[in-house]
């Protein structure tokens, strides 16, 4: 904004806010409290029956335990989102503990349990893909 004096012209930035600010606001408001949220919930219940069945004795197999270990991992980076929701919620947006380094940390164990998920799958992929290619052949291993 330019502010104009009778005598001596200068130039004021102040910054301005738009509806649109505040629409995108409440847009990020509404996803990570309400939509992740059931992301959690979802996520969580869907996880923990793949592990009830994944890991049941009559299911037990090499790529089973491979996506058993993939839904944990899933499970954990869910886990790990709840304190977003509850600083959205508004519950711990003051909490000390948070702000000073929680957040940070938590982003970086939620990456570092999303990689290994990728990892996980990727490896499902590439056993399902040799045995795909030469179903007859035993495993050794």
């Amino acid at each position: 904004m330019t502010s104009n004096s009778s005598s001596n012209s200068t130039t004021v930035a102040t910054p301005t806010y738009t509806a649109l600010d505040h629409a995108t606001l409440q847009i990020v408001m509404f996803l990570n409290s309400k939509v992740l949220m059931l992301q959690i919930i979802f996520g969580c219940g869907g996880n923990i029956l793949n592990l009830i069945v994944l890991l049941s004795r009559a299911m037990r197999s090499r790529t089973n335990l491979i996506f058993a270990a993939m839904a944990f991992a899933d499970l954990f980076f869910l886990i790990l989102h709840i304190p977003t929701v509850l600083f959205f919620i508004g519950t711990i947006r003051d909490a000390p503990w948070y702000r000073n380094g929680f957040s940070q940390v938590s982003a970086g164990m939620m990456n570092w349990a999303s990689a290994v998920s990728i990892w996980f799958m990727m490896y499902a992929t590439i056993e399902r893909v040799q045995v795909f290619r030469s179903p007859f052949r035993t495993s050794k291993r």
